[in-house]
């Protein structure tokens, strides 16, 4: 992995368009290059620079205490929340909570990460309510990696799901 240096980011930072900050970090994303440079020295509640800041770290995560990760994990812009998600569970199963965002990829991210048997029920109840069937197909993958009665029941329902992906997902569980 490429890194780029902390005068490099700086200079693109100390830019006085905030896309030109943001546009920089979503292409370190992409190139998988990976900001050398603390989080907690871009204090910035700027949406479009945090989601591309959010997005490098996804490629490797700091060693930090998770306070700039919390912060934006409760976030009101919807791209800040699900990046922040999608750091958080390169290391670890997301909080249920985000199972009730308002918004559908974040709740897609959670759903696809939890593998406890304890989240059975939440992601059945889950399955049950759920409009996008992209977030029903992350709940049936991660109930196809648990065992139980609740967990048959849950995916015998999706095997009867109005969405053809969904029942197709569903019957690729229970195999």
């Amino acid at each position: 992995m490429l890194a780029a240096t902390t005068a490099d980011v700086k200079k693109t930072v100390s830019d006085e368009s905030a896309s030109v900050v943001a546009a920089t970090f979503r292409r370190m994303a992409e190139l998988d290059v990976a900001a050398d440079v603390d989080p907690e020295t871009l204090d910035t509640y700027d949406a479009r620079i945090t989601a591309g800041l959010l997005e490098t770290l996804v490629q490797s995560p700091p060693e930090h205490d998770n306070t700039y990760l919390d912060r934006h994990l409760g976030a009101p812009s919807r791209a800040i929340r699900r990046r922040a998600l999608a750091l958080l569970t390169t290391a670890h199963e997301p909080a249920p909570t985000f199972l009730d965002d308002s918004c559908p990829l974040v709740r897609r991210l959670a759903a696809d990460a939890m593998r406890s048997p304890e989240y059975a029920t939440r992601l059945s109840q889950l399955l049950k309510n759920e409009p996008d069937p992209e977030t029903r197909k992350a709940a049936i993958r991660s109930l196809g990696l648990m065992t139980g009665q609740e967990v048959e029941q849950a995916l015998g329902r999706a095997l009867v799901d109005g969405d053809a992906e969904v029942r197709e997902c569903a019957q690729a569980a229970v195999k």
